[in-house]
């Protein structure tokens, strides 16, 4: 019988749903989830009982915990889905625990901790995986497919445009994502898809996902605009916009 790979989750928010099924459900027969971990125990408590729903036990953990859990779990994957601006801080503990990792992207929020990231990787020789589930949407890949055939020439200018509307958009001024400090902006963090778990865990961490867009205390911009010079000549001109109606 081969060995079934061993899972840790740090970070049980809404993004944690699509690691937890896939394990608990889908891959159960190659691999384990056999922890979570949290500084809301209402959060890996929700997912813990899912599992269970399957006949699946799960040990969760507190944040600072996270340690002991590895010790405790053996684990041969750390699988990370907490707030951005927390990721590099995990992604480096648990590879210097002897750990590989899969991060949830982005990868971290600056260049600093980028380098402290890339550094720790090569010190301990562990991998680092980083997930861009839209990548490889079939509209993407199609495109990906296309202008790789050479249908259309060689590149030489890209004109990007990314559209949210109201109710997709606004969501990230609303939740963690809305202070610089947590996410890096839009920018950094790009478009994603939660599941709310958070109204009925708020006592434990007092984190309140839907705050108000229109706050003083948001640091992010709703628009951006950039314009990329590629290595191999290529221009880009791109911009963001989180308020499309």
């Amino acid at each position: 019988m081969s060995h079934k790979k061993r899972y840790v989750l740090v970070g049980t928010g809404g993004r944690a749903s699509m690691y937890t099924k896939a394990l608990v459900v889908d891959y159960h027969a190659v691999a384990e989830l056999v922890a979570l971990c949290d500084n809301n125990p209402g959060r890996t408590r929700f997912y813990a009982d899912q599992a269970r729903q399957h006949g699946v036990e799960i040990a969760t953990y507190l944040d600072n915990d996270f340690e002991w859990m590895i010790a405790e779990c053996r684990p041969d994957i750390v699988i990370v889905t907490s707030k951005d601006c927390t990721h590099d801080d995990y992604i480096c503990r648990a590879m210097e625990l002897g750990c590989d990792v899969i991060t949830e992207k982005p990868m971290t929020m600056n260049e600093e901790k980028c380098q402290r990231i890339l550094d720790t990787r090569k010190k301990t020789g562990r991998k680092c995986r980083v997930t861009f589930s839209y990548r490889y949407a079939p509209p993407a890949t199609q495109l990906k497919d296309l202008l790789m055939s050479g249908i259309i020439g060689e590149v030489r200018s890209i004109d990007f445009h990314w559209l949210l509307n109201t109710s997709h958009g606004a969501d990230y001024f609303r939740r963690w994502h809305r202070q610089k400090a947590n996410s890096g902006g839009l920018q950094v963090h790009k478009a994603t898809y939660h599941v709310d778990l958070y109204l009925a865990n708020e006592s434990y961490d007092g984190y309140h996902r839907d705050h108000c867009v229109f706050s003083q205390d948001i640091d992010i911009v709703d628009t951006l605009h950039a314009i990329v010079s590629y290595q191999n000549g290529v221009q880009m001109s791109y911009s963001l916009h989180a308020f499309m109606p």
